[in-house]
């Protein structure tokens, strides 16, 4: 009688398999690299994004520091109780007359600066202009209503980087004054725009008509500056953007040359300049 090799075979243990020693270091090899890789990307990737946001965010701080500066330095020696006019039917004479009056040149000028006071030898610039009546339409340079019923409150805006915080933002100093002099609004002092490591200005004067102009970084004709020149430098939030430090050139002293200078630290510079026209100031004879 036969009996079936499958019955035979029925109480055989099985056979075992699995992988060896050898083949598990190979794929755990195989798996290292790939995640090097992928670990790689991912590093790759978050610089490309701190690279990018960092350049937006110093972009977009230095527009935005070139448009405020701007909205508030023209105002320089406004007047509020004489009407804007255009400058070539005004009488330049009578209107340097009430600009002295207004805005005293040897005290309290439309427009004045120092040179090299702020932090990393940055300038500062302070400009005066009146409210108009009745009440706050007008702001200064932190956005209060100077509240002028008689058009005679006088806003002082100064604008600097100062040594005392080193944090490399630019503030807005502000206090009102009356006709005679009396404080309305207390000083106020506040930062509004960060990553602004050097701010150098020249100021521009005419030398004669219709169209020579000398530009100083400081202590002209503070009355008969015409329109004022600045350099900003702006920096990165973030450091080690870069492999290397990146060399920049920068008017540093404001003798409108620029030097080539290598910082110490890893971040992104971006330079800004504009010119802004004092309209209020600007000579028509």
């Amino acid at each position: 009688m036969s009996i079936d090799r499958e019955i035979l075979n029925f109480n055989e243990p099985a056979r075992q398999r699995g992988l060896t020693l050898i083949e598990i270091m190979v794929a755990l090899l195989i798996g290292s690299f790939l995640l090097a890789g992928v670990i790689q990307i991912f590093i790759i990737n978050k610089q490309t994004y701190r690279v990018q946001e960092n350049l937006s965010r110093m972009q977009e701080n230095g527009r935005f520091a070139l448009d405020y500066l701007n909205r508030y330095i023209r105002l320089a020696g406004y007047i509020a109780n004489e009407p804007f006019l255009d400058i070539s039917n005004r009488n330049q004479s009578k209107r340097n007359t009430l600009i002295s009056d207004v805005f005293d040149p040897s005290t309290n000028p439309a427009i004045t600066g120092s040179n090299a006071a702020g932090l990393n030898s940055s300038d500062d610039i302070t400009v005066r202009f009146q409210g108009n009546p009745p009440y706050n339409l007008m702001t200064d340079c932190l956005g209060n209503g100077i509240n002028s019923p008689n058009g005679d409150v006088i806003a002082t805006n100064q604008f600097l980087i100062p040594t005392g915080f080193q944090d490399n933002n630019l503030y807005c100093r502000t206090v009102h004054n009356d006709a005679n002099g009396n404080v309305v609004v207390a000083l106020q002092t506040q930062p509004v725009i960060d990553g602004i490591e050097n701010m150098q200005i020249r100021y521009c004067t005419r030398t004669s008509i219709p169209d020579n102009f000398s530009c100083v970084a400081t202590n002209p004709n503070w009355n008969r500056v015409e329109s004022v020149k600045i350099s900003l430098l702006m920096r990165s939030a973030d450091n080690n953007l870069v492999n290397a430090p990146q060399p920049y050139q920068f008017d540093t002293n404001g003798d409108g040359v620029d030097e080539t200078i290598t910082p110490t630290d890893r971040r992104l510079r971006r330079v800004f300049t504009t010119t802004i026209t004092l309209r209020n100031l600007v000579a028509s004879d």
